[in-house]
């Protein structure tokens, strides 16, 4: 066995050492190099478009390595297998800032049109759309009418809108229209066929016009990528059929940059390692993949993208995507919307802030404007870890497959725009899922939800998270064969846990224990709220051994809602009790308070223990008594009720 194992060495040995790297330096390569010259750094080659003309060339164990500090501009098209042993290695050297794989170009010279209206001379752009414009380091937002608010529809008919605000004096016939459809949860941008007087009559074109239909009156829109939207500083317009940019300033423009390629990087291959690199400026996808199997994208950096920060294609496997940075990304951060065939995907460490946060530049279909998105219900073995997302358009995880690991994930911020979703959501039939040990903080609308279990979701575990400031913290809806249990919810603003049936499957086999529930409400508000279509909610599963906590007032609150048909009816803890056979061993808050500021809600998300000063003392739900500093282990929370302001000196 030994002489096994060293001859393999060997071999593995022999084929790395005769792996080639390839480098190159926007500022001192040069293109017409020789393949041997270029394997030196001090004579790299020079663009993208010499490694485009040379990838097929490459072999596994290949690196291709750029110069740390420079810009490259251009679309890296990788379509040649490395091997299990070797992957091909697309990575940096040198010292400095990562360098920059972009699709930009600086736009420098400017016409001066009037009325602070500025135009570009055509910039290089073939695209029919322009999605990105950066102005000062700034993701900036194209032009819109009005500029802080919404006209109001005041009558619909088929896909015309009809507002008293339009008057008909600016044509906004070739505009966009971006209105709410009947889901809450789709903001839909729509070109404008014509428009007279106060009429505008527009086709969904990023919509199914099947299934498109606007909001009734009292709702509202507004209108964008149009020249006559610009009235305020940085305002752009990009017009497709002369490729020119439009700008309103009061001064001649400067450090603007737009998008003129569309995806930075495609890969239609397999054992591809893409590591310490930064992609800016793509007008759709940083990553645009299609069956790439055991592809790793790793410390990258991913800024300023007009759709996906990866876009995965179908039949993508053993994808891993680990300790990147994604930011000002328009729809997605990762998504394989669409797709099948994608399986054993690990996203671990990586950070997402600013995702789908422009309401007109949004993705206008049902699972879009996510910061993890993956789709694919058929999909086995998924792990997404240890990451954190901050300000989110809609939801932050969004997971459907067989089997799942959701795990130790920070998201804060989420459901800007979008309503009707959660910081985790999932939902469909599965085998084997686990929500377990996530911090899910402030759901940003109504009907924002913590951890969100839809139509039919079955065969989950839902252990060890926090959610805190929600609509409903934990909502189970037509779902079945889920457990709750160990989970700290806090200040929510509809109830700590929920369970609704009214069509598809109903709610059967739920285990809801030991769990921490903490309502700061009003009176008739249900700290656990139960609704169903049949006649009784008692056919959910079981709960037990949990504390249900409403400190603020006294027992006549409600600690349980409970909808049946039409007819609410809210219960103290000891009718649930009584009336359900639930809850037995389950209690209520160890105290009651008059001021909610005598709370005290402390979180850990991190993977390091945590140590927080209590400035007073406190209790915990169980009556443990806190007056000196207390330890929170990784990924965890703790509600405290004050009993004094003094301490442990």
């Amino acid at each position: 066995m030994k002489k096994l194992i060293g001859i393999f060495l060997i071999i593995i040995t022999s084929i790395n050492a005769g792996a080639a790297i390839y480098y190159f330096s926007s500022t001192d390569g040069d293109d017409a190099r020789t393949n041997a010259q270029a394997q030196n750094s001090s004579t790299p080659w020079k663009s993208i478009e010499k490694l485009n003309s040379f990838f097929s060339s490459l072999q596994p164990g290949d690196q291709v390595l750029f110069k740390k500090g420079d810009v490259f501009y251009g679309s890296i098209v990788i379509n040649k297998s490395g091997s299990t042993e070797s992957p091909i290695i697309l990575s940096s050297y040198g010292s400095g800032m990562k360098p920059i794989i972009t699709g930009f170009t600086n736009i420098t010279s400017w016409n001066k049109l009037g009325n602070n209206l500025w135009e570009s001379p055509s910039y290089g752009s073939d695209l029919s759309t322009c999605n990105i414009v950066v102005i000062n380091g700034i993701n900036t937002a194209m032009g819109r009418t009005p500029n802080n608010s919404t006209f109001a529809i005041t009558s619909k008919r088929g896909n015309t809108i009809e507002c008293s605000s339009l008057t008909g004096k600016t044509d906004y016939t070739g505009a966009e229209v971006v209105v709410r459809t009947t889901s809450s949860w789709i903001m839909s941008r729509n070109k404008v066929i014509s428009h007279s007087g106060g009429a505008l009559t527009f086709y969904p074109s990023y919509a199914n016009p099947a299934n498109f239909t606007i909001y009734p009156p009292g709702n509202s829109f507004f209108i964008q990528n149009s020249l006559s939207t610009l009235d305020q500083q940085n305002e752009w317009y990009y017009n497709p059929a002369t490729k020119k940019l439009n700008v309103y300033s009061t001064s001649t423009p400067s450090n603007i940059k737009a998008t003129s390629l569309d995806n930075l990087v495609d890969i239609s291959a397999s054992y591809i390692s893409v590591d310490g690199l930064s992609f800016q400026g793509a007008n759709k996808n940083a990553f645009q993949l299609s069956f790439a199997t055991s592809v790793s994208i790793r410390n990258c950096d991913i800024q300023f993208c007009g759709e996906m920060g990866i876009q995965e294609g179908n039949n993508c496997t053993n994808l891993a995507i680990q300790n990147c940075a994604f930011r000002d990304i328009e729809n997605s951060g990762i998504t394989d919307l669409n797709a099948a065939g994608n399986t054993n995907r690990v996203i671990t460490g990586n950070s997402f802030v600013n995702i789908s946060m422009v309401p007109g530049s949004m993705g206008s279909l049902d699972g879009q404007n996510m910061a993890i998105c993956l789709h694919d219900p058929n999909a086995n073995g998924d792990v997404i870890l240890n990451n954190s997302i901050d300000s989110c358009g809609y939801i932050g995880i969004f997971v459907m497959g067989q089997s799942f690991n959701v795990m130790n994930n920070l998201i804060n911020h989420y459901c800007f725009y979008n309503t009707d979703g959660g910081g985790i959501y999932t939902a469909n039939r599965g085998a084997s899922r686990n929500i377990t040990g996530n911090i899910v903080l402030n759901g940003m609308t109504s009907h924002a939800q913590g951890i969100y279990v839809d139509d039919n979701g079955s065969n989950i575990t839902i252990s060890g998270n926090t959610v805190y400031k929600a609509s409903l913290g934990i909502y189970l809806h037509n779902a079945h064969e889920i457990t709750v249990q160990n989970n700290t919810v806090y200040n929510c603003s509809g109830a700590s846990f929920s369970m609704g049936h009214d069509v598809n499957d109903p709610i059967r086999n739920v285990s809801i224990t030991q769990n921490i529930f903490v309502l700061i409400a009003s009176v008739n508000q249900g700290n656990c709220s139960y609704q169903t279509s049949e006649n009784s909610q008692t056919n959910f599963g079981s709960s037990d051994s949990n504390y249900i906590c409403k400190p603020i007032g006294t027992d006549d609150n409600a600690w349980f809602t409970a909808l049946r048909g039409s007819s609410y009816n809210h219960y103290t803890l000891a009718q649930w009790q009584s009336m359900s056979g639930f809850d037995k061993n389950s209690k209520k808050s160890p105290t009651t308070i008059s001021d909610p500021k005598d709370l005290r809600f402390e979180y850990n998300a991190s993977m390091s223990n945590k140590t927080v000063d209590l400035d007073a003392s406190y209790i915990d739900v169980t009556g443990k008594n806190y007056s000196g500093p207390i330890t929170l282990s990784p990924y965890s929370s703790v509600v405290l009720f004050k009993t004094s302001n003094s301490k442990k000196k």
